[in-house]
């Protein structure tokens, strides 16, 4: 439960955070902008469909089963709370607005990354040991960290929005 104790401090020094953080020169957070957006996680999911279809492989075809029902939920929610939490991107100033349209309260590439990760374990994570498990989990966690540190030294968001959108794309990619 320290999660959220942890968001309202991020949200409360966000504006120090970002100044540690952000570089919007560097190259290596332009590429994971690119390859971690949520139309790139659409764009993977779509073509591993098409290899599941022409393979037929069992444990494929259960992957794009639940990545894509996570991604329909995940869709819904993150356009719901981007309109709650409607805040400006730090590079607009960062003022908060709430139940406004085009917010970015919530990182929508950090949500996305996330939302694999469930999906992936789910599916090849039970038949693996305890050992490869956990190091499977570490890099998609890895991953997630990479994309939502890229949104940040970017200026397209704070910690706390990259927190908060990893969060729930955890949650959501986890629900059955």
């Amino acid at each position: 439960m320290i999660f959220w104790p942890s968001l309202a401090i991020a949200y409360e020094k966000k504006r120090g955070l970002q100044a540690l953080i952000e570089n919007r020169e560097s190259i290596v957070a332009k590429i994971a902008d690119r390859v971690g957006s949520g139309h790139a996680m659409l764009a993977y999911g779509v073509a591993v469909a098409i290899v599941a279809a022409y393979k037929r492989d069992p444990k494929l075809r259960a992957f794009v089963r639940r990545y894509a029902k996570a991604g329909a939920r995940g869709f819904v929610m993150f356009q719901a709370s981007r309109f709650v939490l409607a805040e400006r991107r730090p590079k607009e100033g960062g003022a908060m607005r709430f139940f406004r349209l085009h917010g970015h309260g919530v990182s929508g590439h950090t949500f996305a990354a996330a939302l694999v990760v469930g999906p992936i374990l789910e599916t090849w994570g039970p038949g693996l040991s305890r050992r490869d498990r956990a190091l499977l989990s570490a890099m998609l966690h890895a991953w997630v960290a990479f994309i939502a540190w890229s949104r940040v030294a970017l200026g397209e968001h704070y910690v706390w929005n990259v927190m908060l959108g990893a969060k729930l794309g955890l949650r959501v990619g986890r629900q059955r």
